[in-house]
């Protein structure tokens, strides 16, 4: 039985076929276009700047913090088939399309997993509780250390870039390295101290850097006849000069990593390092942190903390000479630990409480003191030292009389706050190691055999340092090769036992 077959449908599947592989060809030409422009504006750096490696560049941004702290970075899908949508439909958006984020202290670890990518980023700045157990979350609110400003422009072509390099703002504010990123590329201004992103600070913070980034908006000639070479709509359009609205904490990709055309991504030294003072003053924008009214407050502030500090003195040598005449008895938690280690390690981070929890954390560290038993005149001389720090540090003040409020919850009743009730008031997370859920009786039995077997290690340690030495005294001139077939060790331990 034969089946007839439509030409009408044949002609339609012939039409598809068609339009998709005019398509691909359309798709293969736009990328060629872009990995030639690509390789252009590589010509055009290469012309007039320094090369620098991935290290070199990550060197000078985190500086001494690039094996101190732990670095984000964030891996985004780039495995998904790149489709563009028909005329007058949006494209769909993924919510899985964030990506996943990773974090290490090793940078060059780091670079090893994310430059045979084409999908990798990395935030140039630090979150708190970032060094805990806990992962902290790359949003402002835990924001902490800024490293760097970075610029970036899409859709650079190289005649845009030539006339970018020249232009007048750049040369005014040079930028620390400029990088080519692929289709566009990123003014990277590092910063020669990490600056502390306060949660109050970052809406000032970030009018400066939108300052920056709107005198990139226009390419200006640095010639006298100066003209405008490109003006963009503010609103995004395709294929044309434009610079990102980017967040404080918006990650960019990894020098050394792919683009999207599998291309390495590089980058080029073109200036200095920056105060952030200096780039706020070059832009006309004031931080409040620089300002000759902040330096006056902090003067007339220190005289009048010395007038506390007398009143302090005082009331303390009267409250002395009460407690030995019997009138009144020094304040004591009964049937308290005195546990001071948990004080101790809350008085260290009291520098990381932000604006917004400072009156909290003064009423969290008193809970904490009552319940670790600490002297109460103690904990007054610290709690002042707080004010202190943080009214230098901050815009806005503590009054001093803030700490006889929160030291009326010196009493039995601290005993029973939570600990998620504190860290909720301090702004940051406790250090917890897990025992894995075993009990005291488990627990103590594994740190017994831990100890057995440190003890067990120490005794094989020294008997192959006794083999290492009797075998030297025999055979003065022996290799460590030799000495490692002979006893059967790597040669390693030869050598870590060889001068010791």
């Amino acid at each position: 039985m034969k089946v007839a077959i439509c030409p009408h449908a044949i002609a339609k599947g012939k039409r598809k076929m068609v339009a998709r592989t005019l398509e691909e060809v359309k798709y293969a030409r736009r990328g060629l276009f872009m990995m030639n422009k690509f390789d252009a504006k590589n010509a055009i750096l290469e012309g007039k700047f320094k090369r620098i490696t991935p290290i070199e560049f990550y060197s000078m941004m985190f500086r001494g913090d690039l094996d101190a702290r732990q670095h984000y970075y964030i891996l985004k899908d780039a495995a998904k088939k790149i489709t563009y949508p028909q005329k007058g439909k949006k494209r769909k958006k993924d919510k899985k399309s964030a990506g996943k984020v990773g974090k290490s202290k090793d940078i060059q670890e780091i670079l090893d997993l994310t430059c045979p990518r084409s999908d990798a980023y990395i935030y140039p700045c630090f979150f708190r509780s970032a060094d805990s157990e806990d992962n902290a979350r790359t949003n402002k609110k835990c924001l902490h250390y800024l490293y760097a400003v970075t610029i970036d422009i899409d859709n650079v072509t190289p005649e845009d870039l030539a006339i970018l390099i020249k232009s007048e703002n750049f040369q005014r504010i040079l930028p620390t390295t400029i990088t080519n990123s692929g289709g566009g590329v990123h003014l990277t201004y590092m910063l020669d101290e990490p600056l502390r992103c306060y949660f109050n600070d970052q809406d000032d913070i970030y009018r400066i850097i939108k300052s920056v980034r709107n005198m990139f908006r226009t390419l200006v000639l640095h010639e006298k006849n100066a003209t405008v070479f490109c003006d963009p709509n503010p609103t995004r359009q395709r294929n044309k000069y434009k610079v990102d609205n980017t967040s404080l904490v918006q990650p960019y990709r990894v020098v050394g990593s792919l683009t999207k055309m599998g291309q390495i991504v590089t980058a080029y030294q073109t200036g200095f390092l920056w105060k952030f003072a200096d780039l706020a003053a070059l832009v006309g924008v004031q931080f409040w942190r620089y300002s000759e009214d902040q330096k006056r407050w902090h003067k007339e502030y220190q005289e009048r903390n010395k007038e506390w500090k007398d009143e302090l003195a005082a009331w303390r040598k009267d409250r002395a000479a009460r407690i030995e005449s019997g009138e009144i008895k020094p304040a004591k938690m009964p049937k308290t630990k005195q546990i001071h280690g948990f004080f101790l390690h809350c008085d260290r981070r009291m520098t990381e409480v932000q604006e917004h929890s400072r009156n909290n954390a003064l009423w969290a560290i008193v809970v904490v003191a009552a319940k670790c038993g600490i002297d109460i005149d103690y904990l007054r001389e610290r709690m002042i030292a707080y004010v202190e720090y943080w009214n230098r540090r901050d815009r806005t003040k503590v009054d001093l009389k803030e700490i006889d409020g929160a030291l009326k919850w010196y009493k039995k009743e601290a005993l029973t706050v939570r600990a998620s009730t504190l860290e909720e008031k301090f702004g940051f997370k406790f250090y917890r190691r897990s025992r894995y859920s075993m009990t005291r009786a488990e627990y103590m039995q594994s740190a017994i055999m831990q100890d057995n077997r440190r003890k067990i290690a120490a005794g094989k340690s020294a008997k192959a340092r006794d083999k290492v030495q009797a075998y030297l005294a025999e055979h003065p001139n022996a290799t460590t090769t030799e000495i490692a077939n002979t006893l059967h060790m790597s040669r390693s331990t030869v050598v870590k036992y060889r001068n010791s």
